[in-house]
């Protein structure tokens, strides 16, 4: 982790949950755009704006706008699977081991350190230090399970955080990234999977 403060090894996925200072968060966001305020807060964290007003500004004035997610994949007889998002995203899947590109698996942990990643950078700004923020690193390895079913036992994370921060906020910032990734929340939550022939 860019020298001071470093651990040795990867920190592990923690499974803590600690709430980030919202009210200050929040507060600097109004002070820069009462409107970005609410759209930003809305779609981060809607259990915390309830009731919020700016202004002349109140909920009922603003939309929430969420990405559709999700992914189509497609196996064409002798073929490798393409994977496309609904919004137009693409990506083709390799499966031998020494070809470049994306594996399924590759695609989970990609997932994981792209949220990380982008985690942190909300989490820096949560902690009024983003302007302080330089670049951030996730690197993601997995450990398969040895028994029957097939899966991934454990993820480790490794997050690089450079810029002018000491040890102490680099931690707390790798902490509330653990908290705000959804993909992180999913993977420790142990979703519900249903599986359909359509």
């Amino acid at each position: 982790m860019d020298g001071e403060g470093a651990s040795q090894g990867a920190p592990p996925l923690r499974l803590g949950f600690a709430e980030p200072p919202l009210p200050d968060f929040m507060e600097a966001r109004k002070r820069q755009s009462p409107t970005a305020c609410l759209g930003d807060c809305l779609s981060e964290f809607p259990s915390a704006i309830n009731g919020l007003q700016t202004g002349d500004d109140t909920m009922a004035d603003f939309k929430v706008r969420t990405r559709n997610a999700g992914a189509l994949a497609v196996l064409p007889p002798g073929s490798l699977p393409a994977v496309t998002t609904p919004t137009g995203g693409t990506v083709d899947v390799v499966t031998q081991v020494s070809a470049p590109g994306f594996s399924p698996l590759d695609l989970l942990h990609a997932s994981l350190a792209a949220c990380m990643v982008l985690s942190a950078r909300i989490a820096a700004t949560r902690l009024g230090v983003a302007d302080r923020l330089g670049e951030v690193r996730a690197d993601v390895s997995g450990e398969k399970a040895k028994d029957e079913p097939s899966r991934v036992e454990t993820f480790t994370v490794r997050l690089e955080i450079t810029g002018d921060l000491d040890a102490a906020m680099k931690e707390r910032i790798l902490a509330d990234a653990e908290n705000i990734c959804t993909v992180s929340n999913t993977l420790r939550g142990a979703p519900a999977l249903r599986s359909t022939l359509g």
